[in-house]
Formats: C-alpha cells, sequence, structure tokens
C-alpha cells in the first residue's frame, strides 16, 4: 500500500473513532438524563439529544462520502440509522452509493420513509437509475415504496432495459452427469440458478456486470483494482467470500504477456473475470466438458484452472528451452561464420526470450502466492489439499527452471556479445595496419611535399582533373573493399 493510502486509510479510522467518540457520549449522558427526575423532564431530554446530535451532524458535514461509507460498514445497525439522519439528502445518497451492499440491504428497509423519499426525490431519472442498479433487492424494493407510481414505472423500465441486455460475452456452467455444461440462451434469471456452479465472464460491459452484482449481491473488481500487487488486494475474504486475482500468461502471436484474472468464491459458485480470452481456460474447458468426473464443485474448477495453467507455463518454458538450442549450436560450434546480421537476430531473440522467460517467472510466483492463500483459507477438502499441494511441488520445480534459462539466455548473450567484440576488433585491426602501412609514405610526402623542378603533370592540360578523379576514386576504393568484406 502506498504512503498516500496508508495516509488516508489512518485518516478514517481517526474520523471512525471520532464519530463512534459521539455516539458513545449521546448514549451515556442521554440515559442519565432519562433516568433523573426532574420538572419539564421530557423538554430537557429533547433539548439534550438536539444538542449531542447537532456535535455529531458538524462533524459528518466535514466528511466525504467515500469516508463516510467506510463508518457506516463498520457501525452497528442502530448508529448507521442515526448516522444517516443526520446527513442531507445529497450526502446521504453519495454514500449509500459507495457503501458495500450489505450495509445498502440493512439501512434501507429501515430507514425513514420521509428520509428515502427526500434522497431519491431529489434525483432525476439518470441518477435514479444509477442509484438503484447498484442495490439489492431489499433495498431496491424500499426505493420503490417510496415512489409515486410514474417515477415507480420508469425506473422498473430502465433497470428491465439495463440489467436484460443480451448477454453473449457471459457463460454459466451447471455439472450434468459430471461433466462441465455451458447454460445455451443465457438469461439474468439463469445466473440464479442454485445449479450454476462457475459463471465466467470475458470484457465484460457495464451492464453485464451490473447484472452478476445484483445477482449474487457483490461487488466485482475494477479494472484498475486487478491490476494492484498488493498482496492484501489480491488475495482476501469478506463477507461474500474469497477473493483471488492472479496472473496468467498469455500469447497472441510474437506478443506475450500477463494477464489478470480474478476469481470471487460466492456461495458455491465461482466468479472469473478477466479482460482477454486465454488458452489456458480453454484448454479447461475441453478437458472439464470430455472427462467425467474432472471435476465435481468450485474448488475443483479453480484448482484445475490452476493447475492447466502451471501446465501452460512448463509448455512455454520447453518451447523456449527448445528455440535456444539452434542459436547454442550456432554460437558455440561456430559451422558457419556469424554475420553481422546474423548477430544481430540472434541478439534480439534472446533478449524476446528472456522476456518470456520473466513473464513466466512472475506467473508462477503470483501463482504460488495465489495458491498460498487457498491453502489457508480452510475452504478446500483433504483430497483438494493434496491436489492443491502436488501443483505447488510442480510450480517450484518450473521456478528452478526458469532460473536455469536465466542463466543459459545470460551465457549465450554474453558469448554474442563476445563474438561482436572480436569482429569490431578485427575490423579495429584492419584499420591499424593500414594507418602503419601508409605512415611512412605520407611522412614522405609532408617532408618533400611537390618541391621539384622536374614534374611532367605541371606542362600537361589534363594534369589537374586527373588529380581530382584519383582522389575521388582513392575515397570510393577502400569503402567498396571494406563494404565487400562486411567490414562496415
Amino acid at each position: 500500500m502506498s504512503p498516500s493510502e496508508n495516509k488516508q486509510q489512518e485518516n478514517i479510522a481517526l474520523h471512525l473513532e471520532e464519530v463512534r467518540r459521539l455516539l458513545s457520549r449521546q448514549r451515556l449522558v442521554e440515559g442519565m438524563v432519562h433516568r433523573q427526575d426532574m420538572p419539564k423532564h421530557d423538554l430537557v431530554e429533547t433539548l439534550v439529544h438536539k444538542q449531542n446530535l447537532a456535535e455529531l451532524q458538524q462533524k459528518l458535514e466535514t466528511l466525504d462520502a467515500r469516508t463516510i461509507s467506510h463508518i457506516l460498514h463498520v457501525l452497528p445497525q442502530a448508529d448507521r440509522l442515526i448516522t444517516l439522519g443526520l446527513l442531507g439528502p445529497v450526502q446521504a445518497g453519495e454514500a449509500l452509493l459507495q457503501a458495500t451492499a450489505s450495509t445498502r440491504e440493512s439501512v434501507l428497509p429501515e430507514m425513514e420513509r420521509d428520509q428515502l423519499s427526500a434522497i431519491v426525490g431529489g434525483m432525476d431519472k439518470s441518477q435514479l437509475t444509477t442509484f438503484a442498479t447498484r442495490m439489492p433487492q431489499p433495498a431496491l424494493d424500499a426505493i420503490y415504496a417510496v415512489l409515486d407510481e410514474e417515477r415507480h414505472q420508469e425506473l422498473k423500465a430502465a433497470l428491465t432495459h439495463l440489467l436484460h441486455p443480451s448477454v453473449g460475452s457471459l457463460k454459466a456452467f451447471v455439472l450434468n452427469a459430471g461433466r462441465l455444461v455451458q447454460l445455451q440462451s443465457l438469461t439474468p434469471e439463469d445466473l440464479r440458478r442454485p445449479e450454476v456452479v462457475w459463471v465466467d465472464m470475458v470484457d465484460p460491459s457495464d451492464e453485464e456486470r451490473e447484472l452478476v452484482q445484483r445477482a449474487f449481491r457483490l461487488e466485482l473488481p475494477e479494472d484498475e483494482e486487478q491490476l494492484d500487487l498488493e498482496e492484501s488486494a489480491r488475495c482476501y475474504a469478506d463477507e461474500h467470500g474469497l477473493h483471488i486475482s492472479s496472473f496468467f500468461l498469455h500469447k497472441d502471436g510474437e506478443d506475450t504477456s500477463n494477464v489478470t484474472v480474478s476469481f470471487v468464491f460466492n456461495a458455491g459458485r465461482l466468479l472469473t473475470i478477466r479482460q482477454e480470452e486465454l488458452a489456458v481456460f480453454r484448454l479447461f474447458r475441453l478437458r472439464a466438458r470430455v472427462q467425467p468426473g474432472f471435476v465435481a464443485n468450485a474448488q475443483d474448477i479453480l484448482l484445475a484452472i490452476y493447475d492447466a495453467a502451471v501446465e501452460y507455463d512448463a509448455d512455454m518454458l520447453e518451447e523456449i528451452y527448445t528455440e535456444l538450442e539452434p542459436i547454442s549450436q550456432s554460437v558455440l560450434n561456430r559451422e558457419e561464420e556469424m554475420t553481422d546480421q546474423r548477430m544481430a537476430e540472434t541478439v534480439a531473440r534472446l533478449a524476446a526470450y528472456e522476456d518470456i522467460n520473466g513473464k513466466v517467472r512472475l506467473d508462477l510466483m503470483d501463482t504460488r502466492r495465489a495458491l498460498s492463500f487457498l491453502l489457508r483459507s480452510r475452504t478446500l477438502s483433504a483430497e483438494q489439499e493434496g491436489n492443491l499441494r502436488e501443483i505447488l511441488r510442480d510450480l517450484e520445480s518450473l521456478n528452478n527452471h526458469t532460473g536455469f534459462l536465466f542463466d543459459k539466455i545470460n551465457f549465450l548473450m554474453d558469448a554474442v556479445m563476445g563474438l561482436i567484440n572480436l569482429a569490431q576488433n578485427k575490423i579495429i585491426k584492419i584499420f591499424s595496419i593500414a594507418s602503419v602501412v601508409f605512415l611512412p609514405p605520407t611522412l614522405v610526402a609532408s617532408i618533400y611535399g611537390m618541391n621539384f623542378q622536374h614534374m611532367p603533370e605541371l606542362a600537361q592540360a589534363w594534369g589537374y582533373p586527373f588529380a581530382l578523379v584519383l582522389m575521388v576514386f582513392s575515397g570510393i576504393a577502400p569503402y567498396w573493399f571494406f563494404k565487400r568484406k562486411s567490414w562496415l
């Protein structure tokens, strides 16, 4: 976590502590007043109540919606309702929009009807639709209850348009006779079927994300959250289940990259979301479709995907080793002369293989971190834990192999750079010899110059043009010679 994020978390904790202190003091003072017997007891109790709430309200007015949403998440239900009651309609709406689904589901049905009506009454159609799409069904029912018939129908129509789009990029799978079978003509209602064990999303649209979030009452990770390398952000557990984000190797033609895949265990289902279709997932679906009993539940699906990922990484390492063999023969055996072009191509290929090897190593390290978290979560059976440990052993052996390939690539790179240095030294040697050979004639010419009495060229008309042609030829001839020898 960055220093700015740490500072932000510390500020939220300080604000939370202050709100808790004010709420605690309110309960303490009002309890004392309530127990006392005095004239005009009800009036005094009301004044004390308003005074305590005024200080808390002033505190809440200084906080942003994100901070208030964090505070609402950790407060007990009674304190949540008190806190929301002190917020203005706009501030309360923004805080609820950023709050977790469980917080919204608990507070909206119990909020005062007038307060909820004021929150949604100040929103236009677009704002209300955006607000409602983030609400779980009990909270949505509470919103419907405070709307008039016209706005009720408008909101219902807007939600139907948003949440019932084509869901072609979503895939839902069930187990049938031990095989993983994809549901055809998928509808939003199909996602809620209890026999669905896996919901797979590839670059989902905003509407499809909202559909899944409403169906399972959870928050899917955003794209920027998937890129977070902090372990606490990539592997964690909350009220919705386990959340794991891992790198998977993706090769598209000559380009290789690490694509983040997010997994969510939710009520016996596995949800996966990624931005690219991956060969690992295609391989897993093929095996699960044709092999009865290959997977039996969501945990088996996750382990099988990771097993296929480790196998894919092993294939990539084997491919690198196979490609390095002809380079080794060319560099070490020297059966053919290494031209400048071949040396340049060899350096480029070695750099590409080192990049792929590095991405495989990063993939393996991230996979080991995810599997270790899954092992610590205590959500697997004894047999599944045994399979996971087997994957970890394979992963460790592959990690050692990446170190071997790094050493081999670096050795070949050093060897090629040595050949390049030898070729450069050879050229420098030729120039040095040429300089030494022509130094004595140059010395003699510089001493005597053209100071001679008898010089036939002085009396000839072609003498000067001949000198010009000779100068041009003396410049072109060495260049042509070195170019022919591939020294330039």
